[in-house]
């Protein structure tokens, strides 16, 4: 009964602490490639004309 007991603390109690640790990074990064989605998304606009004018 005490090995269970203590598997049970473990996973109520430490489990959670660890799992939040691994997900930090993830969340993280996440949030900064939701920030700059402008900026990496962007396109800009009539780039063909642009294009063609410069190389004639």
């Amino acid at each position: 009964m005490g090995a269970g007991l203590r598997l049970d603390y473990f996973l109520k109690e430490i489990a959670p602490l660890i799992y939040n640790e691994g997900v930090a990074p993830a969340q993280r990064y996440s949030f900064e490639k939701a920030e700059d989605l402008t900026g990496s998304l962007f396109e800009e606009e009539f780039g063909y004309w642009y294009d063609h004018k410069r190389r004639s």
